[in-house]
């Protein structure tokens, strides 16, 4: 499996969204599989900020679903984040970049 490497996006503190990713390459099929994303400060912190099991997941694709309340107490930034995807007992990087924490618009 791999993945575009570089999946940055951003959004803001407090908002419900979900986050659409793609798995590249000829062993990209995630069915029955699991996939674990995390947001860090920087990619050699070892304390993740956030934690969330993706959704979703399928051939190729994955979703992470984010909650109003998951980023209440998050401090706006920059942060890196990670997606690590498990299939028949094989865990693999597919997704890793940057989110842009935007503050609250309300």
């Amino acid at each position: 499996m791999s993945a575009s490497i570089e999946q940055n996006f951003r959004m803001n503190v407090g908002e419900d969204l979900t986050v659409a990713f793609t798995v590249t390459g000829a062993n990209n099929d995630l069915t029955g599989g699991s996939v674990s994303w995390i947001m860090r400060t920087h990619p050699l912190s070892a304390t993740n900020v956030l934690s969330i099991a993706g959704s979703s997941v399928g051939d190729g694709t994955f979703s992470v679903v984010f909650a109003d309340t998951d980023t209440d107490s998050i401090d706006p930034g920059v942060y890196y984040h990670e997606a690590k995807a498990t299939v028949s007992g094989v865990e693999t990087i597919v997704a890793r970049g940057f989110v842009q924490l935007d503050p609250s618009v309300t």
